[in-house]
């Protein structure tokens, strides 16, 4: 709806192609601005999601807006984390908006 109001701000809404670049780029500024906002309050923490399943007991490193799965638990402690207690339980919708990245895989 906002979208909408300013592209019709601006007078573009009979223009095409040139509407429709508008409003992409804009969706893309909000979608970004959505993630970087529920990733930004986890920076530089150890975040896990709720569940049963083995791929529910992964801890991930929040760096930079993206979520990194931590491999080995000797990394965190060699960086200054402890295990369990510097690792934050997150709901499923929470920890599925960070975008998801390289996975730290090294064991110190």
């Amino acid at each position: 709806m906002r979208v909408a109001r300013l592209v019709h701000a601006a007078g573009l809404e009979n223009k095409g192609r040139v509407r429709n670049s508008i409003v992409a780029v804009v969706g893309a500024l909000v979608l970004t601005a959505c993630t970087h906002t529920s990733a930004g309050k986890w920076e530089d923490k150890m975040i896990q999601g709720p569940g049963t399943r083995p791929e529910d007991s992964k801890v991930y490193l929040v760096r930079d807006g993206k979520r990194h799965w931590v491999t080995h638990g000797t990394w965190l402690v060699a960086h200054g984390y402890r295990w369990p207690q510097d690792v934050l339980h997150v709901s499923a919708e929470e920890i599925n908006s960070i975008p998801l990245a390289d996975m730290i895989n090294d064991p110190t």
